[in-house]
């Protein structure tokens, strides 16, 4: 079994002043949702938390993964004005 951390490409290392994680509480007021909403993404599947002990905590990555796979907004054309 290899213990070693697997090697990262250069430049990719992760930003120690940055968390690897969020709780909850942080990540409802990053993404400007309510905490309805967040237990009805999780449960649709779309937000993958994790646990650490008691905590829900949700990574980063899959914080930025959620926004980036939300959809695009579509403008409706104005009506035109006859």
């Amino acid at each position: 079994m290899n213990d070693q951390a697997p090697s990262t490409p250069k430049g990719t290392d992760p930003d120690p002043r940055e968390p690897a994680a969020m709780r909850v509480e942080a990540f409802l007021r990053w993404a400007g949702i309510s905490r309805f909403l967040f237990y009805q993404e999780v449960n649709l599947g779309h937000i993958l938390p994790k646990k650490c002990g008691a905590r829900t905590v949700i990574p980063v990555e899959e914080a930025h993964r959620w926004l980036r796979d939300l959809p695009n907004f579509v403008r409706s054309p104005k009506p035109r004005r006859g």
